[in-house]
């Protein structure tokens, strides 16, 4: 009641179908009366069908185990075309569509996206600044592009991961439609994962850092360069707690043994390969080096079998020294030796040896380790 005596109308709260759907399943339909009680012919229009059983889909398993592209899923919606260049749906998706996609798409084991190099820039400058200047590259043309509504609209009717029993995603120079929906692939079924030469984007990101909560029991993480990512894309693969197996290749610049240091607590993390880029680790070195040599830290790599690593001497020693495993077996060593135009030759060789011993000094410690390569 206000100041004039008056009660306000009652404004009636407006609530979503899909929110009603969800509280109440297929009883929410709206309902005309007529003066009798009976429903009206409107209502019966508005009133859901009854439910009819879908037929029974034969799925050749071997054949649909692995995809290399989402267009064999695609193609089994009634409305999936092309217009202009662009996969699109051009009509509803119907429910014999979503059936069809389902009960193929529940097979699929390993998505393997390796495209014709045709579809990519042949030549490109490649530098830290610009890695591929538009006017220096060659490209080819490419393949029609999915639009993104497709996957947009194909989550409405989704209640389950668009591949739930995906096992292995690897993918080589990723095209710019399927960039943007990596985050799809995620599912708890996810076991291996392999990235080849995807640019840094925020979709890798949300990618990479979301793996350890979305694919809890991923086991092997491959990450492979020349393309780069930012440290903060690896922060939580220390969240990763039955990873097996880590490759990260030419696709991040580590700086120091803080990086690795909480990957060094993967109870589990038998095989770690780290190759450093030398043209980047291994480059001019100044006067007073900007490394800090690592003091203290909590021994890791408690289950490590076999470690394959290609960086400055100075990384290498601290990874050794930190190894509290007593099953490491291989050891393969390619150190990067700096250069300087600020040291004379005979202060950079004196700098080199004290690299070496500390490193010998460290190997000196391992035991069991039956073969040991550099």
């Amino acid at each position: 009641m206000d100041w004039t005596g008056n009660v306000p109308p009652v404004r009636p709260r407006s609530v979503s179908f899909s929110s009603l759907e969800s509280m109440f399943g297929d009883s929410v339909y709206i309902s005309h009366r007529e003066g009798n009680g009976e429903p009206d012919s409107k209502s019966q229009d508005l009133a859901p069908a009854p439910r009819v059983s879908q037929p029974a889909i034969v799925v050749d398993e071997a054949k649909w185990r692995t995809l290399s592209s989402f267009l064999p899923l695609l193609h089994l919606l009634s409305a999936f075309t092309e217009v202009n260049g662009h996969y699109i749906l051009s009509g509803p998706i119907t429910d014999d569509d979503i059936h069809s996609f389902q009960e193929h798409a529940k097979h699929v084991k390993e998505f393997v996206h390796h495209p014709p190099l045709a579809y990519h820039v042949i030549s490109c400058s490649n530098t830290p600044i610009d890695p591929c200047n538009a006017a220096q590259s060659t490209a080819q043309p490419q393949p029609p592009f999915i639009s993104s509504s497709v996957f947009l609209r194909l989550l409405v009717h989704q209640r389950t991961s668009l591949l739930p029993s995906l096992e292995r995603l690897d993918v080589t120079h990723t095209t710019p439609d399927l960039q943007t929906i990596l985050t799809l692939f995620h599912t708890p079924s996810l076991t291996s994962v392999e990235l080849v030469n995807l640019p840094d984007s925020p979709h890798l990101h949300s990618f990479l850092t979301s793996l350890y909560s979305e694919s809890p029991g991923l086991e092997s993480l491959t990450l492979r360069g020349p393309q780069r990512i930012p440290i903060s894309n690896l922060s939580k693969i220390r969240e990763l707690k039955i990873l097996q197996k880590l490759v990260l290749d030419r696709v991040v610049d580590i700086g120091d043994y803080t990086v690795l240091q909480g990957i060094s607590q993967l109870q589990y993390l038998t095989e770690l390969v780290v190759r450093l880029d030398p043209d980047v680790q291994g480059g001019d070195l100044p006067a007073k080096s900007q490394y800090v040599p690592l003091e203290k830290a909590s021994p890791g790599f408690a289950a490590l079998e076999l470690l394959r690593i290609s960086a400055p001497f100075r990384l290498i020693t601290d990874v050794l020294r930190n190894i509290a495993s007593t099953s490491l077996k291989a050891l393969d060593v390619a150190p990067i030796f700096y250069q300087s135009q600020y040291l004379d030759r005979e202060h950079l060789k004196k700098l080199q040896d004290v690299e070496q011993r500390e490193y010998d000094e460290a190997v000196k410690r391992l035991k069991n380790v039956s073969r040991i390569q550099r």
